[in-house]
Formats: C-alpha cells, sequence, structure tokens
C-alpha cells in the first residue's frame, strides 16, 4: 500500500493469498494484492526435535507447479526473507548459521538476473519475560529457567537474538563479497518491545506490523528503485 501510494505498481507474488483483497488501515478500506508466501511457526529448515518445525527451505524446494520449486514457479524480482525466530524461540541455535546459508544459497540463483534482489532481514527482540512459556527449551539446553533467575534467563534470550542478528548481517556482506544481488533488512531496529511493537511478545502487533511495512517500502524505495540496486525499468 504504502509503494503504490508512492506510485509504484506492485505485484504480489507467492502460493498463497489471492489477486486482490481489502482491509481497513487508518480508518479507511483499502484494496490490495495479498499473494504472499509467508508460513507461521516455521523454522529455516525442518525440526524434528521436542517440536516438529517444518521449514522454509524445504517449503520452497517443494514442487508447486509445472513442477518447478516454489521460486521457479512464481519468478519473484524481489524477495524478502525474514527467518529464524523460532530457531531462536525453540534455542536450535546450533548450527543456524549454517541452516541459514543454506538457504539463501537455494534463492540466490533465483534472484541473479538484472532487476532482482534477496532481502534478508534480522528479526525482533523477543520479550522474554512477557512470553517465558514459550522459551522452555532454554532451560532444556542452557539449564536456565525464568523461574529460577529471570535475569540470566532474560539475558540469555537476548544473546541468542543478538548472535542471530549478528549472523544475518555477517552473512549478507559474506554473499554480497561474492557477487550475490543481496542487502540486509534491519527490522530488528523498527520494532520496540517498550513501544507495544509486539502483540504477545513474539509476534508483532497491528501498529508493529504497520512499522514494519513502512521500513520495508522506505527500505525499497531507497535502495531498489533509487539506490544500490538497479531494476531493469520494465
Amino acid at each position: 500500500h504504502d509503494l503504490e501510494q508512492m506510485g509504484y505498481n506492485i505485484d504480489m507474488v507467492g502460493p498463497k493469498g489471492s489477486n486482490s483483497n481489502t482491509f481497513t488501515y487508518n480508518g479507511q478500506s483499502v484494496s490490495y494484492d495479498d499473494n504472499n508466501a509467508g508460513y507461521s511457526g516455521y523454522a529455516i529448515q525442518e525440526m524434528t526435535t521436542k517440536e516438529h518445525r517444518s521449514g522454509i527451505l524445504e517449503t520452497i524446494q517443494a514442487t508447486w507447479y509445472n513442477g518447478q520449486n516454489m521460486i521457479a514457479a512464481y519468478q519473484p524480482d524481489i524477495v524478502l526473507l525474514q527467518i529464524g525466530t523460532n530457531d531462536v524461540l525453540d534455542a536450535q541455535l546450533t548450527g543456524i548459521g549454517d541452516r541459514l546459508e543454506e538457504l539463501v544459497d537455494k534463492l540466490i540463483p533465483y534472484v541473479s538476473g538484472d532487476g532482482q534482489v534477496l532481502y534478508l532481514a534480522s528479526i525482533p527482540n523477543i520479550d522474554a519475560i512477557k512470553r517465558y512459556d514459550w522459551l522452555g527449551a532454554y532451560e532444556w539446553t542452557y539449564g536456565v529457567s525464568y523461574e529460577s533467575d529471570p535475569e540470566k534467563f532474560v539475558a540469555t534470550v537476548q544473546a541468542a537474538v543478538d548472535d542471530y542478528n549478528t549472523i544475518v548481517k555477517n552473512l549478507v556482506a559474506k554473499k554480497q563479497a561474492e557477487g550475490a544481488h543481496i542487502e540486509f533488512s534491519d527490522i530488528n531496529s523498527t520494532i520496540e518491545i517498550s513501544a507495544g511493537d509486539l502483540e504477545d511478545g513474539v509476534h508483532p502487533s497491528e501498529q508493529g506490523y504497520a512499522k514494519m511495512g513502512q521500513y520495508w517500502s522506505n527500505l525499497l524505495t531507497e535502495t531498489y528503485f533509487h539506490g544500490t540496486v538497479t531494476p531493469t525499468t520494465t
């Protein structure tokens, strides 16, 4: 919506949603292209630990139509990838950078042409005080619980988020050095726990989602349409 208000013609793609939908935004009904590839509760790759989670890697590599994987089937020029929160929630931190790089390496060949780019996002902070009941894996893995040592527990979860976001940023720099069309998106910087940007300690509130949308539209305007990435004019 923000990009269309700026005059850009945006075609969202993906196996979910529809070509047209409406929602109420700032008191008015807004029509938008609802196609997407957003998946709730997914990890970077499939997890078969105490809590099973489907993986984005396996999902995009599945057959969608014409015998093609998701990216080949829907042919996006721009991929906005935010993933990793559920890996961090489940304390699946060992090898997290390798899993993320494997996913990124599967995407890069499909966004390597003129006007194509992958944006890899950091993840928001987690309100470990409000959502400690979802973070039991930290007790199993690190022997720290909110009940026994709240301060250490919160610090351990925050360190996991910070370490992962550093991995994201460093991976973008590594792939840029290799010539990949990839950019960093610092979603973490736009979501504030104290400002009420999280609904339940993990998922954004409506306010948080609006901030994320504004951040993405500004980032695309600055870097894709008028900045470091030069798209082919169509």
